[in-house]
Parts: structure tokens; C-alpha cells; sequence
């Protein structure tokens, strides 16, 4: 027997609406990890109104993230709808409200930020899942600019996180003494033998990474968007990480001076808005579906 026009099943669109959820999904996760473990654990002790305005932006990228997810629902509701009979999607859908219910319920119960990095691997996972499905047309001049540009951004980041470590953070922390003197009395007081082991791996690995994405970049075959996504990750990895090189430095200063392992200079919170951003454009252009005709319906019986 044949279904009316209305309950046929609409594969394309069905897909179509599957990566946006897929999309939207991803975007909440990165910066809801993003909230929890930097923002919304008031990780900066900077006053006034620039240390007011940055953990604005970063509570409101917070609130972004919760956007998205909110689209990220609608956007499965649509593709079910799209992809079932209309009994077979009401019952799908069912049970997706309640799933997120319970989600949200477990999220807000648990609030256990000390878990919130295991979802930064999620990233390049889906990023690797966007570059295999993405369209695949090698053109050489445009990609070549933009490798370099974004490898010169990724060198920049790290150049600039280093300088927050070392440099500012601690005379932030310590303002009245000059940073060899700041450095001086962690030594005295046996809370600084120099740079460890993860300070360095991060740091030479970034460089690496940095570089070998740049040649990679050069010497393949590429579209423009790999290319770019793929730079967009890297900064935006280089910003999710920044924890383990900063750690070190960060607990002695703590522990020898009596302060808060907080970020003390406004440095910390902004290069993690800017590798949030990173990131976000990163999932957004690698895992969003191309724009077409079609896009018009695609929400349209949401």
C-alpha cells in the first residue's frame, strides 16, 4: 500500500539534516568543555573591566554552546522526521526528549569538571570524519596562502601561550617583585628546578605539529577547505592543551608566593577564547553540509 506524499521518507534530506545535528552536536561539546573547565570555574583572578569583560565572553560562549545543542536536537527531530513513517518518528523522537532529559539531569547532578578535557579528543575525531567525507578538489594557489597564514597563526599561539607561562602570568601573580626575582625565590624555596618534561614536549610538539602541517599542506593535494579546517584545529588543539605545559610553572608560583593557581593576566582566558573559536570554526566549516537549493527544506518541516 502506498504511504501519502507526506510520510514518504526523504533520504537526502534525512542526511543532510544528520550532519547538521552532527555539526551543531559538535560545537556544543567544544565549548560546553570549554565552560566548564575554563570559564565557568572562574579560572582568572584578573579584576576590573577587562578581567570582567573577558570571562563575559567567555560565559556568553558558554551560553553559544547551549545554543547549539538546542540545534542540535531540533536538527535530529528533523532528520527523523525526514528519514521514518511518521509513527516510527514520534516514538523516535520519544525517546530522544527523554534521553536528553536524562542527559541534562546527569550533567547538572554530576558536574564533575576535572573530566570535561576527556571530550577534547572528540575534536579530531570528527574532524578526520569531515575531511573523508568532504568534497575533495586539489587547487594550489589559495590553499598555499592560507597554509601559511594559519601556520604562522598556530607558531603565534604558541609563541604567545609560552610568554603567558613564563613571563606574565607570574609578575601578574607576584606584581611587586621583577621576574628574576620571582624566579629567584621558587628556587629558594625548592619549589622550581626549571622547565619539566611536559613543558617541553608541548612546546617542541606544537612546533612540530605546526610544521608538519604546513608541509603536508604544501606538498599535497588539497582543497582549500582541508586545508583550512585542518589549521583551524591545530591552534585550536594548541588552545585546548595549554594546561599541561602551564601546570608546572603555575604550582610553584602558587605554592611559594601563597596565591591561586588561577590565571592571574588576562593572557590565559583570551588565548583559550581565541583557541575555542578555532575550533568552533573549525567543526562548523569541516563537518557543515554544503549549502544547496535544497538547504531551504531542510528545516522547513522541523
Amino acid at each position: 500500500m502506498m504511504r501519502p506524499p507526506s510520510a514518504v521518507a526523504d533520504p537526502q534530506i534525512a542526511r543532510r539534516r544528520g550532519r547538521w545535528a552532527l555539526t551543531f552536536a559538535s560545537v556544543a561539546v567544544t565549548l560546553g568543555t570549554g565552560w566548564t573547565f575554563t570559564f565557568g570555574l572562574g579560572l582568572t583572578t584578573a579584576g576590573g573591566p577587562a578581567g570582567r569583560a573577558v570571562m563575559a565572553i567567555g560565559d556568553a560562549l558558554g551560553w553559544v554552546g547551549v545554543a547549539f545543542g538546542l540545534l542540535a536536537v531540533l536538527a535530529v527531530v528533523g532528520a527523523l522526521t525526514a528519514a521514518l513513517r511518521p509513527r516510527r518518528a514520534t516514538a523516535a523522537i520519544v525517546v530522544l526528549a527523554v534521553l536528553t532529559a536524562i542527559g541534562m539531569y546527569v550533567a547538572a547532578s554530576l558536574s564533575v569538571p576535572d573530566l570535561t578535557p576527556l571530550a577534547v579528543p572528540l575534536v579530531p575525531i570528527l574532524l578526520i570524519v569531515a575531511m573523508a567525507i568532504g568534497p575533495h578538489r586539489p587547487r594550489r594557489d589559495r590553499p598555499t596562502r592560507a597554509a601559511v597564514a594559519l601556520t604562522i597563526a598556530a607558531t603565534t599561539m604558541i609563541v604567545l601561550t609560552l610568554l603567558h607561562i613564563a613571563v606574565w602570568n607570574p609578575m601578574a601573580h607576584v606584581p611587586d617583585l621583577a621576574l628574576n626575582e620571582i624566579y629567584r625565590e621558587m628556587r629558594a624555596a625548592g619549589q622550581w628546578v626549571g622547565f619539566d618534561g611536559t613543558f617541553w614536549i608541548w612546546t617542541i610538539g606544537g612546533v612540530l605539529i605546526a610544521g608538519a602541517y604546513l608541509v603536508v599542506s604544501l606538498v599535497g593535494p588539497h582543497s582549500e577547505r582541508q586545508v583550512v579546517v585542518t589549521g583551524l584545529a591545530v591552534i585550536g588543539m594548541i588552545g585546548a592543551t595549554d594546561l599541561f605545559p602551564a601546570f608546572g610553572v603555575g604550582m610553584a608560583v602558587a605554592d611559594t608566593f601563597a596565591t591561586s593557581g588561577a590565571d592571574a593576566a588576562l593572557s590565559g582566558p583570551l588565548l583559550a577564547i581565541v583557541g575555542q573559536l578555532a575550533l568552533v570554526s573549525a567543526l562548523l566549516i569541516g563537518l557543515a553540509p554544503r549549502t544547496r537549493a535544497i538547504e531551504a527544506r531542510t528545516f522547513a518541516s522541523v
